[in-house]
C-alpha cells in the first residue's frame, strides 16, 4: 500500500452520551436488543443500524495504537458542518502525532458526516492526493 485516502475516519476515541439524543423507542429498542436504528433518509440508505458494542468500541479506539503499523503517507477529509465530524476532526488534529510522515487533514468547509452535497471536491481531493502520491512512488522506482 502507497498511500491512503480516509474521509470522515475515527480515528481517535469519541466519549458522546448516545442515550440523550435518542428517542423513546430507540432507548426501548437498545434495551431489548443491543441496537438502535437510526433514520437517516438521505441518498440511497434509509436507516443504519448501530450495535451497543459499536458505540463501546469507539469509545476505546486508539490513535497510536491505529496507527502504529502504518508506514504511508495518509490523507484524512473531514467536514465541519456537523458534530460528529467536528469530533472526528478534533480527534484526527490530535492524532496527527502518530501519522506517517507526508500525511496530511484536509477540511471541506461546510461539509456534513455523510460529505453528500460535497462529493465532487472530496473525489478532486482525493484525485489530486493519488496522483501526487503515486507519480511520485514511480519515479523513485525507476
Amino acid at each position: 500500500v502507497s498511500t491512503m485516502v480516509l474521509f470522515g475516519a475515527l480515528t481517535g476515541p469519541i466519549h458522546f452520551n448516545w442515550r440523550l439524543f435518542l428517542s423513546g423507542r430507540q432507548r426501548q429498542e437498545l434495551e431489548a436488543t443491543g441496537r438502535i436504528t437510526i433514520p437517516i433518509g438521505i441518498g440511497f440508505r434509509k436507516t443504519l443500524v448501530v450495535e451497543e458494542e459499536v458505540i463501546k468500541e469507539v469509545e476505546r479506539i486508539d490513535a497510536h495504537q491505529l496507527f502504529g503499523t502504518i508506514a504511508c503517507p495518509l490523507l484524512i477529509v473531514h467536514g465541519n458542518a456537523d458534530p460528529i465530524e467536528k469530533m472526528f476532526l478534533k480527534n484526527t488534529r490530535q492524532a496527527m502525532a502518530y501519522l506517517p510522515p507526508g500525511s496530511k487533514v484536509a477540511v471541506i468547509d461546510g461539509a456534513s458526516h455523510g460529505f453528500c452535497r460535497h462529493i465532487d471536491l472530496l473525489t478532486d481531493l482525493s484525485s489530486s492526493w493519488l496522483r501526487e502520491r503515486l507519480s511520485v512512488e514511480r519515479i523513485g522506482a525507476r
